[in-house]
């Protein structure tokens, strides 16, 4: 009843927060694995180092997923501008 709740509203947004954030969630966990488990683990491998690499492609893979929550957002909020702009 709850969402179902939000769309009779007429909030659909609300759905679409939802679907960032659990996107955000996945493409965080898969970024800091590849860039920070596979990749920076494998270059700490040849480059005979601990963990540095493997931190820096944590951070990175950090990046890139705020980068994307950034990006999703921002696009969102310009497609409820524009629908606001047209129902006016």
């Amino acid at each position: 009843m709850g969402c179902f709740t939000l769309a009779e509203k007429g909030h659909p947004a609300a759905y679409q927060y939802i679907r960032i954030s659990g996107t955000f969630g996945l493409t965080t966990a898969f970024n800091i694995w590849f860039f920070g488990v596979f990749c920076g683990g494998w270059l700490d491998e040849r480059a005979g180092t601990k963990t540095v690499f493997t931190l820096i492609g944590v951070l990175v893979g950090l990046l890139f997923s705020f980068f994307y929550l950034y990006r999703e957002i921002t696009i969102m909020e310009k497609v409820k501008k524009e629908n606001e702009e047209g129902d006016k």
